[in-house]
């Protein structure tokens, strides 16, 4: 069956990448200094070339702009983001459109999954593959199609209510980590592609960006970050905790004159890793050479701090602090130890015994540290407590989160939850973490956003290269949030809680809401839950 048969069957109304007339923009760009620089016209080709895919034709000149490591097109409407090392991100400018469609699909308000009937999910891995049909590394591949979830609810626990969102599909090659993305509105129209595809076009541009000078006068896509301050706060028991909170911190090793990695291996001994001592890792050349790889996988653009840049002697986002990096088990719980114990057999065979507890508390300095922050961190299991959420402070202490006063009473706007079932909804109704501990609690104050998994939530250890391998690039928290997860495995289920003033206003936080120093007046809840169908 030919292109255009497919698009027959399917009624697709949009041309294939493959297919689409390429806009070759031969004019400058009225006031723009980089006119006559070697990376804007291709960034101006290959955002035509994915608007034309979308759309029938481009209709103005997009507007470009650069980073180190990555460049910008876009118009009104829409803008690419492309990078070094070959990803492409094709999204609105603001994608509150999309989703105040959704909210006129009101679904029933029973947490129980959104099913997707057999022809429009058929529809929709058709269209997609038809977007990348000149990618022929995708011919044969993996798919996975995800549904959104939309909830509001207002103040003083008012009804909540559920919408249908948007749909996802991606296709995955595992042994080249290359994928095709595509979201699609709740018509089923294509609003957003990613891939990593190093097909013809997207490996010219990637090259040209490669090419590019990255010293100190090299432009910066500015960011309003300002005088944010980071914590990150990890379990004990499993390394890889601990190296997610530096992936979020940032590596000065990680240098962007670097073309290629400059690392080797020494095969450091990852097979017990209840044991690895994890500073002991971060010495070794494997852990240099595996932070190089995830980095330069999403575009060098680094993490919290951005990059380390030498020609400055300085991280990127300079006023951007770090101010804890703590181990869970560093914070006293209320009763004091547990005496109770319990035997487990670990990774090398071995029984090994832990003190053992279900449901201790934290003393209140764990919470005042939180609210030190503006953006918190915690990499740990997590599950359900049984009017909440809880989490693993040491190998088997489990802890509830209550926090004394409302989060965000202090510093704190944006939380981030590495673990399983930090927002359990769909995928565990039995543990509705969601509503019981983000949205019926009124647990809020200035906080402004909230992130986790419904679910169980597969992660390796370089969480924070890929979340800010999107953020840095210009996307929301939720979106980022999202894309992370799925880069991770396909089956992650992420889930966005916002909260604000009004329905507009929490709607927006979780649409294009970015880190905001700014206390959010938490009467408005709205939430993203993308889950499997």
């Amino acid at each position: 069956m030919g292109f255009q048969d497919q698009i027959s069957r399917v009624q697709i109304l949009q041309p294939s990448l493959a297919y689409a007339a390429i806009l070759i923009i031969t004019a400058a760009f009225s006031g723009n200094a980089h006119a006559k620089e070697p990376w804007v016209e291709p960034m101006r080709s290959e955002f035509a070339r994915f608007h034309d895919a979308l759309y029938d034709r481009t209709t103005s000149t997009p507007a470009v702009e650069r980073g180190r490591t990555w460049a910008r097109a876009s118009n009104a409407e829409w803008s690419l983001v492309a990078d070094r090392s070959g990803n492409r991100t094709f999204r609105p400018v603001d994608a509150s459109a999309n989703l105040s469609r959704a909210l006129q699909r009101p679904i029933s308000a029973k947490h129980e999954k959104l099913r997707i009937d057999h022809s429009t999910r058929n529809r929709l891995i058709e269209q997609t593959r038809a977007l990348a049909a000149d990618l022929s590394s995708f011919t044969q591949s993996e798919v996975h199609v995800k549904r959104e979830i939309l909830l509001t609810c207002g103040p003083d626990g008012q009804e909540l209510k559920r919408y249908a969102g948007r749909y996802l599909v991606r296709l995955s090659n595992r042994p080249d980590k290359r994928f095709f993305q595509a979201i699609y509105s709740p018509e089923l129209q294509p609003i957003r592609i990613d891939t990593n595809a190093r097909d013809g076009a997207g490996s010219r541009l990637a090259d040209v960006l490669s090419g590019l000078s990255t010293g100190k006068t090299a432009n910066r896509i500015k960011d309003d970050r300002g005088r944010l301050v980071l914590g990150t706060f990890f379990a004990t028991g499993e390394y890889r905790f601990e190296i997610q909170a530096y992936s979020y911190e940032g590596e000065p090793f990680l240098k962007v004159a670097s073309q290629l990695n400059p690392f080797e291996r020494d095969r450091f001994d990852l097979s017990v890793p209840h044991l690895v001592d994890p500073q002991q890792y971060r010495i070794s050349k494997d852990y240099r050479y595996w932070c190089w790889r995830w980095w330069d996988r999403y575009g060098q653009v680094g993490s919290v701090r951005g990059n380390f840049i030498d020609a400055d002697s300085a991280w990127e986002f300079s006023d951007v602090e770090v101010l804890y990096h703590k181990s869970l088990a560093d914070f006293p719980l209320e009763g004091g130890e547990p005496k109770v114990t319990r035997e487990y057999k670990e990774s090398d065979g071995k029984t090994y015994r832990y003190p053992f507890a279900e449901r201790e508390a934290l003393k209140p300095v764990f919470y005042n540290h939180l609210e030190d922050c503006h953006v918190a961190v915690m990499e740990a299991h997590g599950g359900f407590s049984g009017s909440g959420f809880r989490f693993k402070r040491n190998p088997d202490v489990w802890v509830a989160f209550s926090p004394p006063n409302k989060l965000g009473s202090g510093k704190l706007r944006h939380l981030f939850i590495e673990g399983c079932s930090g927002m359990g909804y769909v995928e565990e109704p039995d543990k509705p973490v969601l509503l019981k501990a983000w949205i019926e609690s009124r647990i809020a104050g200035g906080i402004r956003t909230i992130c986790g998994e419904d679910g169980e939530h597969t992660s390796l250890d370089r969480s924070g290269w890929r979340f800010f391998g999107y953020y840095n690039k210009g996307d929301s928290i939720s979106d980022a949030w999202l894309m992370r997860d799925m880069d991770e495995n396909p089956l992650n289920n992420p889930c966005t809680v916002a909260y604000g003033p009004t329905r507009t206003s929490a709607i927006d936080t979780l649409v294009n809401g970015r880190f905001d120093q700014r206390a959010a007046k938490p009467k408005w809840i709205a939430v993203s839950v993308w889950t499997n169908p």
